[in-house]
């Protein structure tokens, strides 16, 4: 993210495998670096036009320019001045951008990536970095500078650290438990963890109850999976509390102006 050659980097992987936290973790490195970034979520979106009025949004709100002054441009051509006029080198990270790109409305990938690749002409000074579940390989033969990055699985090793840092009191047998539930899934052992700390005094028996749930992948990718009802309802209500603290990292300590 750095280096010139590289203009834009999409990070994929499966469903729960630390996508976002990588992303993040990568925002806070660069801002240590101290250059600028932007960090947007296009969970939800469904269009272009969406994602060009969260980018306008944002950059209406840091002041770029007086508004009265593009009172009678398209939101295309406001959102082309603006990246024309980037006084400082900035990444912008979308994350969830698979969300967009497989939103099934047609012509809604091209448009997106057209609308990267405008911006990209448009400025020197930006470089992209997205996350997404699918690869986005075929972009090399679009984008110049373009990287892709697979993050996989944890390892059995890595998963029983992971487990142990979150759970330093419970026994080797409950850590084994919570790998047999989670697998390999960083998400999922962060998720499971947090409940067990919620109610220490019951883990072994939650872990048994929950101990032969089906596959924690498909259940992370599709929120009315599984039937049972009891782990739906950890993973939601664990997931919320998680996701509202990843907003607040996002909006407080990973957003800074480029202007």
């Amino acid at each position: 993210m750095t280096s010139e050659s590289a203009r834009l980097v999409s990070v994929w992987g499966s469903p729960g495998f630390g996508k976002t936290s990588v992303a993040i973790a990568v925002g806070h490195l660069l801002q240590a670096c101290e250059l600028p970034v932007v960090f947007l979520s296009l969970r939800g979106l469904k269009s272009k036009s969406d994602l060009t009025s969260k980018f306008l949004s944002l950059f209406r709100q840091a002041g770029t320019f007086e508004t009265g002054k593009l009172q009678d441009l398209s939101a295309d051509d406001e959102l082309s001045l603006i990246f024309e006029r980037l006084s400082d080198h900035c990444v912008i990270i979308l994350d969830n951008a698979g969300d967009l790109l497989e939103c099934g409305v047609p012509n809604v990938k091209d448009e997106v990536f057209n609308l990267i690749a405008e911006i990209l002409n448009r400025s020197d000074k930006v470089n992209f970095l997205l996350t997404t579940r699918e690869s986005l390989s075929y972009l090399n033969l679009h984008f110049h500078g373009h990287k892709s990055v697979r993050i996989r699985e944890l390892d059995k090793f890595s998963c029983q650290t992971l487990a142990r840092k979150l759970l330093p009191r419970v026994s080797n047998s409950d850590l084994k438990k919570v790998y047999q539930i989670c697998g390999q899934v960083p998400l999922a052992i962060k998720l499971l963890c947090s409940s067990i700390s919620e109610d220490f005094t019951q883990s072994s028996q939650y872990l048994e109850s929950m101990e032969y749930t089906e596959n924690i992948v498909e259940m992370l990718d599709n929120p009315y999976y599984p039937s049972n009802s009891r782990l739906k309802s950890l993973f939601e209500s664990s997931f919320q509390r998680l996701t509202k603290h990843v907003a607040d990292v996002n909006v407080s300590e990973t957003i800074r102006s480029p202007f």
